[in-house]
């Protein structure tokens, strides 16, 4: 149990989780104090405005990529471009292929 708990706590990802955890915490309580202490419209104001923050912040990261993602294909076809799938493929399985034999579109 012990090595597994190890494992755990080695794993850069939970390390960094347990670091930023703390502080997100701490955002989170201040919210919730500040929240108390506003009222009426300027209650309204406060969260749209922090709805607004998470927004604006998430949308380079998570809906731009999403709705247009042409930017990552070509940067993914410059970086595969000297790579032989057959080569890299593991166990010496064979490449996907479409059991169905349909066309690739065009537009590729």
């Amino acid at each position: 149990m012990q090595t597994i708990l190890r494992r755990v706590i080695q794993n850069r990802t939970i390390r960094t989780a347990a670091i930023i955890a703390p502080h997100f915490l701490k955002i989170y309580l201040r919210f919730i104090n500040t929240m108390a202490y506003y009222k009426g419209w300027r209650y309204v104001a406060f969260l749209t405005g922090f709805v607004g923050f998470i927004g604006v912040t998430l949308y380079p990261i998570i809906i731009s990529p999403m709705m247009d993602s042409s930017e990552y294909k070509k940067i993914q076809k410059v970086a595969r471009k000297n790579i032989r799938q057959e080569d890299i493929q593991p166990g010496n399985m064979k490449v996907w292929s479409d059991p169905f034999d349909r066309k690739k579109p065009e537009s590729e």
